[in-house]
């Protein structure tokens, strides 16, 4: 079975983010995940991490290609 994607990026404490995914170039991204940072006190630099356990599903794998996103939600 193939490795799980995951992505890793910079983030700041009390701020909340949104995960993304498209399935190829050409196709629409869609919400995966919202995370709130909370392993940092507030305005403090941190990483976040994110394990892509749902990208093969059941079956074969078909995509050639998983694009992912992370957004800054703004209240």
């Amino acid at each position: 079975a193939p490795a799980q994607p995951g992505l890793s990026w910079t983030s700041v404490g009390g701020k909340t983010y949104k995960v993304l995914c498209s399935d190829g170039p050409r196709e629409p991204f869609s919400d995966l995940l919202l995370l709130a940072e909370t392993n940092a006190p507030a305005g403090v630099e941190t990483s976040s991490h994110f394990l892509d356990t749902g990208a093969y599903g059941p079956g074969p794998f078909t995509n050639a290609v998983r694009l992912y996103r992370v957004k800054l939600v703004i209240p």
